[in-house]
């Protein structure tokens, strides 16, 4: 067992008495003074920067920018930066020297590499330094990317179209810091599409007409019209142009499901036939069963701009299980026919 002996004495210095304590553990003396702490004179680096924020203002999508702070010791010992953090990838940090001499600077230069997307964008870098007062010193980066020129819409969605028909749209073509804009040139990924200019509406602004000729081939396609426009330099903006050629009209729903139901039940039902060309409207001829063991036994149609509205009364088959089989619309549009499956459990 170890046992510790207080001594409580009186010292005199410069005339004024002060008490020092001292103890004793094992026979040997300890004082307690400030011994082994850190002194408040002891040499320390200092971390300062010129600026910790940098605005790159407007940027390109996808555009590679940079800028350069400035780290400076204003301390009395060696200012140390033992790692780097980011937080994106799409940021990289390079500082001359890691370890910077009392009243010495290093260059910290940060790139930014602007994503494909327009939009607000920050970043933060940050120093982990042997800075006690200031361990981590932080620099927020932050851009709008947008671009210098830009075209209204930039994707056209036509939908479902009949082969060979015809279609407008309108396009414009502007600069986003209103600078003044010329279009040099346009180009098409197909002869089936054309682009007419129709003059100025200000000096940042041009309108376009964009007319196409829809494929005789059926399916989904996609096109592309390019616009070559300078302002202080030469930029690209494209819009692209999908649409689906159906010869055929659509029907919602795409089946008819009748559910449980009695054999020889009559359902009552809805269907909507559609065209494929806005504006055309969709005389129906007939609704039929596709064969003898169903029967529609009457309905109605309703003509609206591009569709029509059916109401039907169906008869489902007499014999049990789960029956199959489909309705046949025919419409005055062409000599195609509609089939839309219908199924019902009879119980």
């Amino acid at each position: 067992m170890k046992i510790i002996r207080y001594q409580f004495t009186k010292t005199a210095i410069g005339g004024a008495a002060i008490a020092v304590v001292t103890a004793t553990l094992g026979g040997a003396w300890l004082l307690a003074s400030g011994e082994g702490r850190p002194r408040a004179d002891a040499a320390q680096p200092r971390a300062v920067a010129d600026r910790q924020q940098h605005d790159f203002k407007r940027v390109e999508p996808s555009e590679v920018v940079s800028t350069e702070f400035h780290v400076r010791n204003t301390g009395t010992a060696e200012l140390r930066v033992a790692s780097i953090d980011k937080s994106c990838g799409c940021t990289s940090a390079e500082l001359a020297t890691r370890v910077i001499a009392p009243q010495s600077s290093s260059d910290l230069t940060v790139t930014f590499s602007a994503p494909p997307h327009e939009g607000l964008v920050s970043h933060v870098v940050t120093l982990h330094t042997n800075d006690a007062s200031n361990p981590l010193l932080r620099f927020v980066l932050s851009a709008g990317v947008r671009r210098a020129v830009e075209v209204e819409p930039s994707t056209l969605f036509l939908g479902v179209v009949a082969p060979g028909s015809g279609i407008s749209r309108m396009l414009e073509v502007f600069t986003s810091d209103g600078a003044p804009l010329r279009v040099l040139r346009t180009s098409t990924s197909d002869s089936a599409l054309a682009v007419e200019e129709l003059g100025p509406s200000a000096s940042w602004r041009r309108r376009f007409r964009l007319s196409l000729t829809v494929p005789q081939r059926t399916g989904p396609f996609e096109e592309r019209v390019e616009f070559v426009a300078m302002t202080a330099n030469e930029q690209v903006v494209a819009v692209t142009v999908r649409g689906d050629v159906a010869r055929n009209c659509t029907a919602s729903p795409s089946r008819l499901l009748l559910g449980p139901r009695s054999p020889a039940a009559s359902v009552d039902t809805t269907l909507v036939l559609r065209s494929p060309d806005k504006g055309r409207r969709v005389p129906i001829t007939a609704v039929e069963a596709k064969d003898s063991a169903w029967a529609v036994l009457k309905w109605s149609a309703r003509e609206t701009n591009n569709a029509s509205l059916i109401r039907m009364t169906v008869r489902v088959p007499d014999s049990p299980g789960y029956q199959k089989s489909a309705v046949l619309v025919r419409h005055a549009l062409d000599a195609d026919v509609v089939e839309v499956p219908v199924g019902c459990l009879v119980q």
